[in-house]
């Protein structure tokens, strides 16, 4: 295991506070602690869903999390709830969709994509061509008027807050890198959204996915009064199953001049859709089986 090496080091610190914080590069931590981690430092502290966890982590009941230019820090749950989603899909609302019916060529370009690739980006457009971010947009903001923003990887600095049981919550200053999927607008409403495809599962999304990107937009939404509202979307894809999920969050709200990383409310969906992909077009489930092994 890549941490064992660290574990006594670990546990000392989080016996004594609840979390051990590393003040400089993972990849330094590691070279230091005789670890043997060769691949990326996001593979190691930036983990995008809780069963991605370190399994001996989850055994102690720990999870790590990243905290700024190759930082990071290993919390306690006991302590600190852990910035991650436990969502279900036992309340869904179907949303209305029309197949493609004017253009036969994106149908079949659409087609192509799906029935060979997880790629979110292919998911994200079809949505928009297919028309369904026109009824997502009226289902919440009344209007199918919105425009496509900016999207992709930016730089910001803020303040990350992590909160304990008790209520009381230590501060990081966090700068770095963030990534965002795809982003709408509306006149009062700005929807970040995050896109995960999955043959299952992914339910447990990291909360930074979406939390670091709505923050990075809150001065916008301060000067303009409007709302950020996260947005996950999740594909789940395999030979009987091709759909889509939108989990819709509360706006969001920041916290101390930054951001709640275990906001347990704020991690609570008020809505969730429901899009069947084959409702839009005729996607092969025999094609789509032979991908997703």
């Amino acid at each position: 295991m890549v941490w064992n090496p660290a574990l006594g080091l670990l546990q000392e610190s989080i016996d004594e506070k609840g979390y051990f914080y590393c003040p400089y590069s993972f990849k330094k931590f590691a070279k230091e602690q005789g670890m043997e981690a060769s691949g990326k430092t996001p593979e190691y502290v930036s983990i995008n869903f809780w069963l991605e966890q370190d399994v001996e982590f989850k055994n102690r009941g720990w999870y790590v999390t990243r905290l700024s230019g190759g930082r990071f820090g290993v919390f306690s749950e006991e302590v600190f709830p852990k910035p991650y989603t436990a969502l279900s899909i036992n309340s869904v609302e179907n949303l209305k969709v029309e197949k493609f019916s004017s253009r036969p060529h994106i149908e079949e370009a659409f087609k192509l994509m799906m029935e060979k690739s997880s790629a979110e980006n292919a998911t994200l457009e079809m949505l928009r061509f297919g028309g369904i971010w026109d009824s997502f947009i009226e289902r919440f903001s009344g209007s199918n008027r919105y425009k496509v923003g900016p999207r992709g990887g930016f730089w910001h600095r803020f303040n990350l807050h992590m909160r304990k049981k008790n209520q009381d919550f230590i501060t990081f200053k966090y700068s770095g890198q963030t990534e965002l999927d795809y982003s709408l607008w509306t006149d009062d409403r700005i929807f970040v959204i995050e896109a995960k495809s999955q043959k299952q599962n992914g339910f447990d999304i990291g909360w930074h996915k979406l939390a670091f990107p709505a923050q990075y937009y809150s001065e916008i939404a301060q000067k303009y009064e409007v709302d950020i509202v996260p947005v996950y979307l999740l594909r789940h894809f395999s030979n009987v199953d091709n759909k889509v999920f939108l989990f819709v969050f509360p706006p969001y709200e920041p916290y101390n001049e930054g951001l709640l990383l275990n906001d347990q409310k704020a991690m609570t969906p008020d809505s969730i859709i429901k899009v069947d992909l084959t409702d839009i077009i005729s996607i092969s489930q025999q094609k789509l089986d032979t991908f997703s092994r």
